[in-house]
């Protein structure tokens, strides 16, 4: 993962663990109230968590005040590192494939200020201010807190709902929402706290990437590159995506007629080539210098990559749905809400499954369990696991080893555990694989320093069996020195003795 990229993320988890945290406050104010509600005192009952407003704003402005301490220099640091990356990877690029062996390198920093004043602005306006503002009416969090009260104490004095389900039902029913924004979209949809910053980061790195190659390209006169390829493609990509496109319009100053422009295809709209999470790389191009082997056989056609892309976003679509599901989850979990713990564990599982068999029928799709995670309980400073999102869970270290009663190196007695405390065996490993791969996301990494093969860290979580049990599980993992991959090296049930 390159440098920009885990700024990135951790700007992204930052946002989203606010979130979180605001709901926590909102729940925690909702549980305290003066004996049973009933439809005869609801509207006392409604009064009293009302006049809880003012104390509200400010553990809420708290939240957002920790988050503004560090998130102006994050965003600085994710802007620096991915100018220097776009600008160092084209440089090389040319070097390659144009045999310059001095290519202009434009001066990054001198650019990254309006895309940090810009990024900035957009946090504050749409963000910041609606969560910090004295104004009751105004103030984001506290319309959410004021909706639920009044919606639920509508469906009391009606008789629709008890007090206790009508609580958690519109507690549900936000969490599931977020934590609303200032921004509204074109189609009219609104934009929650998470989902508006994870947008505004990814663009604002993909606009640095993406600004720093081209400036770079035209700085050293490329006025041609060819566009790498992908499974999945926009419409606007699909078409010439694989090909040597222009990177000037037709008719401008160096354009080479015999290959298409990246301007006829929607270049800088947000759902153009090159435009918001379009991932395709332009490489330098010089038709005078590189030869021209054709399309790679692999590639799809332009059709087949729009239909992959719809199957893509139902991809990202169930992922989504996987989230609030979870975050649903931890709201049931601070409520103590027993049937809906079950209810959205079974939710989960029911998800995940579903999400397994789409990849599983297009081989295409690759399961990002990154995509899948929420920020619940966790520090975004902590230490975390190096890389990840993308660490490797080898399956025959469940089957063959941690779960095979027949395993006389280790794993038999392992497998005993296993079974017996949390109900795994090796007919069922799937689930315990997905728990620690949202735990290898989530928890805190320690250190056990390097035997010669590469760094090793232990990560212990919370894992809940098959039959109900929860225990704690201690990972190790490793670094790999040669590959710089992350694997899981080896599990086990944590007994009394190791605490």
């Amino acid at each position: 993962m390159a440098k920009s990229d885990e700024f990135a993320q951790s700007i992204i988890d930052m946002y989203a663990k606010l979130q979180q945290n605001i709901f926590a406050v909102l729940i925690n104010a909702l549980q305290h109230s003066s004996g049973d509600v009933d439809k005869d005192n609801v509207l006392q009952w409604q009064v009293e968590q009302l006049a809880k407003a003012g104390m509200l704003t400010k553990e809420v402005a708290k939240l957002v005040a920790r988050v503004n301490d560090v998130s102006e220099s994050k965003v600085t640091s994710m802007i620096h590192a991915a100018g220097q990356e776009s600008v160092q990877s084209t440089t090389q690029d040319i070097v390659a494939n144009l045999g310059n062996t001095h290519p202009v390198s434009p001066d990054v920093a001198a650019f990254t200020d309006s895309y940090l004043h810009q990024t900035m602005l957009d946090l504050s306006n749409n963000i910041n201010e609606s969560l910090i503002t004295r104004n009751i009416s105004d103030n984001a969090a506290l319309r959410v807190y004021r909706s639920i009260v009044t919606q639920t104490t509508m469906e009391v004095s009606t008789g629709l709902k008890t007090h206790e389900q009508a609580t958690r039902d519109n507690i549900y029913r936000w969490v599931r929402n977020g934590i609303p924004t200032k921004l509204t979209d074109s189609a009219g949809k609104g934009w929650s706290l998470e989902g508006y910053s994870r947008m505004v980061i990814n663009t604002t790195q993909h606009r640095v990437i993406n600004d720093m190659r081209m400036k770079t390209m035209g700085d050293n006169d490329v006025k041609q590159a060819k566009m790498s390829w992908h499974s999945a493609a926009r419409p606007a990509c699909a078409p010439i995506q694989g090909h040597i496109v222009n990177l000037v319009p037709s008719g401008s100053d160096g354009f080479d007629g015999r290959y298409d422009s990246i301007y006829n295809h929607e270049y800088g709209k947000a759902s153009g080539t090159q435009g918001i999470n379009c991932r395709h790389t332009l490489t330098p191009w010089d038709p005078d210098v590189n030869i021209d082997t054709g399309l790679d056989k692999r590639m799809p056609s332009a059709k087949e990559a729009q239909a992959n892309s719809l199957v893509q976003q139902r991809q990202r679509s169930m992922e989504r749905a996987i989230r609030q599901s979870k975050k649903c989850l931890a709201a049931a979990e601070q409520l103590g809400d027993e049937p809906g713990i079950a209810h959205f564990k079974s939710q989960i599982s029911n998800q995940q499954a579903n999400l397994r068999e789409l990849i599983k029928s297009h081989d295409f799709l690759n399961r990002d369990y990154a995509r899948e995670q929420i920020q619940t309980g966790m520090n975004v400073n902590s230490y975390r696991l190096p890389g990840a999102s993308d660490a490797i869970i080898p399956e025959a270290k469940l089957t063959k080893y941690a779960l095979d009663p027949t395993n006389t190196h280790g794993g038999a007695d392992k497998a005993r555990v296993f079974k017996s405390a949390l109900g795994y065996t090796q007919d069922n490993y799937q689930d315990l694989i997905d728990q620690i791969h949202a735990g290898q996301t989530k928890y805190h990494a320690v250190s056990k320093g390097d035997a010669g093969y590469g760094m090793q860290y232990q990560v212990d979580m919370p894992i809940t069996g098959p039959n109900g049990a929860i225990k704690n599980v201690r990972t190790a993992w490793i670094k790999d020195k040669q590959s710089g991959q992350t694997r899981l090296v080896s599990l086990y049930v944590k007994e009394l003795k190791d605490e």
